[in-house]
């Protein structure tokens, strides 16, 4: 179960590949759109006796957060820092509503209305999660924190990532 929640963890870290399906939204005109997915935030190293825990998902199925209205100055001097800002604020609320810890693969969809071109709206979706059961890494909890956390992108996209084995899995990439 430990090792289950650890792969969960790393898988969250570095993001995973999954079918998104498009959801069907009312015709509006808009003067602005945007979709994200597969963002990651942030990443925590500690190179001292590491403190890891297990996630405890609060529901089985993804769900729908929004949309948040957010005022802004207009889409022609809107930053991009002032975006992310925007979006971590709407990941901040949807986890507040839900008391989580944290939003597990949260995928974002921003738009502005073309009659309100100064409110930007940010609807999201995804798993709310609390943070349970840390503990400081075990022995044998640290083979698989390394193959996680030490890979090179490169091989993982070429194939070549080292394979990481659980008690439930064995031979998955």
């Amino acid at each position: 179960m430990k090792r289950i929640a650890l792969l969960l963890l790393a898988v969250m870290a570095f993001g995973g590949a999954s079918t998104v399906s498009a959801q069907k939204r009312k015709a509006e005109e808009k003067a602005f759109e945007e979709a994200t997915a597969r963002r990651l935030e942030p990443e925590v190293r500690v190179f001292i006796r590491p403190m890891v825990c297990d996630l405890k998902l609060l529901t089985t199925d993804r769900e729908t957060f929004g949309p948040y209205p957010f005022t802004i100055k207009g889409l022609d001097q809107l930053t991009e820092e002032e975006f992310l800002s925007i979006k971590s604020r709407a990941l901040y609320q949807a986890a507040k509503e839900n008391e989580a810890d944290a939003i597990l693969e949260p995928l974002f969809y921003s738009y502005c209305n073309a009659k309100e071109p100064k409110t930007m709206y940010i609807e999201l979706s995804g798993y709310p999660v609390k943070y349970i059961n840390f503990h400081p890494l075990k022995d044998d909890e640290v083979d698989m924190v390394e193959k996680v956390y030490t890979r090179n992108w490169t091989d993982f996209w070429e194939n070549k990532a080292p394979n990481i084995v659980t008690t439930n899995t064995q031979n998955t990439k």
